[in-house]
């Protein structure tokens, strides 16, 4: 009882900062839902007339702020989205990402003398008072340490915790009561996508699993000059405290900072593509909320990642499905594609192959072969969205996380250079990735050296087939319809072996190749 009630007095809140801000009422969504539009101009006389000189987009930032951690995280990743909610207000959005309001200094140092049992003063030797930056979470402040290490140490707020168990309580409260009420929504279990981002919230307010997923980030990386991944300096990091290696450089939207550097966009973006899709399909693990303000461009053009809290992995598994799936796309093998969602079960056997392969059509042809600068994603989601529903699709919690950090890639691509279209770059990544991934390495090292003798002993087994064959003849098979069938084995034979030899020529080329890369 006391847990419902907490729930409505959550859920109310959240409606009157929704009512406060004017967020609803000028959204053309609500046009279709009529009882919407009438609780909006019914409740008006809440609404706070201070803002309305404000553009939505600057309401919604403090109706985000207003709201909480969460609906913050929710608003980073749309002011990548210039092209569904309008340039202004993806601008307004931006504050989001790194200009909130920050907590104070003597908090600051109440929390990092709590976590290690000393005073400020005995870990470092500078501690700028003022931060970086502050974010949903937590803030960030340059120091250096005793030793005269420049570093950037990460602080999760106050109470922080607290904050996020309310809200997730929220949440899990409203999924139920949509699955419980509204069958039509159980298709996108609500509960298991709640618990997919709430497991990831948890991850993310213990800095200890943060410096850990930078540092298996900078393992993978290790061997790439473009990707710069910060040290971690563990003996200053702790559940609330989090130190890593100082990074300066260029935000990826900066484009007049950029020019200043001398970066060409376009490389950036051929660079950025080919970091993420290494992370996704090779390694499995990849950084989840590469927004703008989690991403610099140093002097030298190399990409630098902070902010480690949200980490997304895939299995092989859903790997090769996504590379399958991809790969269909970008070749316009629509049937393929349709072909794969049925076998992976995440639609019903009920439903036509044919027609979800045309629905595949409907979504891949508007963006093949075009600059993202003439895509239209606000009219590709929507079409996407129906499709899902039309054939029933359920939503895959796995793949939540891996679809807004595409959504978040392809933004920041598109304030790159609007005119470069990321995922036909990632195609022949992705092919590459497919062929080293499905052919194993070993047997075909091995094969390779062996084929050059096989290849060599073609000849004569041709001969000691031909021979064999007239032996057989020789003795006694002279019936004129056995003659026949003796000819149509050795001409069945000889094809066989030819197969053969042309499969090795194949599996040799590609083995080769292998190898040479």
């Amino acid at each position: 009882m006391i847990s419902l009630f907490s729930n409505l007095i959550t859920l109310l809140r959240l409606l009157f900062k929704l009512i406060r801000y004017n967020i609803v009422s000028p959204i053309g969504f609500f046009q279709n839902y009529p009882f919407i539009g009438k609780l909006a101009l019914k409740t008006s006389f809440l609404r706070d007339r201070s803002f309305d000189n404000h553009n939505w987009g600057e309401r919604l930032v403090y109706c985000f702020i207003a709201l909480g951690p969460i609906f913050i995280k929710f608003g980073q990743a749309l002011a990548t989205r210039a092209d569904i909610i309008g340039r202004d207000n993806a601008l307004a959005l931006t504050q989001l990402q790194d200009e909130l309001t920050p907590f104070s200094f003597e908090q600051a140092e109440r929390i990092i003398s709590s976590d290690f049992n000393c005073g400020i003063e005995n870990l470092f030797s500078h501690f700028e008072k003022k931060p970086i930056a502050a974010a949903s979470i937590a803030q960030v402040h340059f120091a250096r340490l005793v030793d005269g290490a420049d570093v950037a140490v990460k602080i999760l707020r106050p109470n922080i915790e607290e904050l996020f168990e309310r809200d997730v309580k929220l949440l899990f409260w409203l999924a139920e009561l949509l699955e419980r009420f509204f069958p039509a929504a159980r298709r996108l279990k609500p509960v298991e996508v709640i618990k997919v981002f709430s497991n990831s919230i948890k991850l993310e307010l213990d800095l200890r699993m943060e410096a850990s997923a930078a540092s298996e980030l900078a393992e993978n990386f290790s061997e790439d000059t473009d990707f710069k991944v910060p040290k971690v300096y563990w003996d200053y990091t702790s559940q609330r405290v989090l130190t890593i290696e100082k990074i300066t450089g260029c935000r990826p939207d900066n484009r007049q900072e950029l020019k200043r550097m001398n970066l060409d966009p376009r490389q950036l973006v051929k660079k950025s593509t080919r970091i993420f899709f290494n992370q996704v399909f090779r390694d499995g693990f990849f950084h989840g909320d590469m927004h703008p303000g989690n991403v610099f461009i140093l002097e030298d053009g190399r990409i630098a990642p902070v902010d480690f809290g949200i980490m997304g992995r895939l299995d092989m598994a859903t790997r090769v499905f996504l590379a399958k799936m991809l790969i269909g796309f970008l070749t316009k093998d629509y049937h393929s594609v349709a072909k794969l969602h049925f076998e992976a079960r995440y639609i019903s056997e009920d439903q036509s192959v044919e027609m979800f392969a045309q629905a595949c059509r409907s979504i891949g042809e508007p963006i093949l072969n075009r600059p993202l600068a003439e895509i239209s994603l606000a009219n590709l989601l929507s079409q996407l969205f129906r499709i899902t529903k039309q054939f029933e699709m359920e939503i895959q919690p796995q793949l939540l996380l891996l679809q807004k950090t595409m959504l978040v890639a392809e933004g920041v691509g598109r304030q790159l250079d609007p005119t470069v279209n990321i995922w036909e770059l990632a195609q022949p990544m992705i092919r590459d990735w497919m062929v080293k991934t499905q052919l194993p390495k070993i047997p075909l090292q091995s094969l390779s050296m062996e084929l050059p003798e096989l290849i060599n002993r073609l000849p004569s087994l041709f001969k000691n087939l031909e021979i064999a064959i007239e032996h057989l003849a020789k003795k006694g098979i002279t019936v004129e319809h056995e003659k026949e069938l003796l000819k149509k084995k050795k001409n069945k034979k000889r094809r066989r072996v030819k197969r053969i030899f042309f499969s090795f020529i194949i599996i040799l080329m590609l083995s080769g190749y292998y190898v040479m890369n």
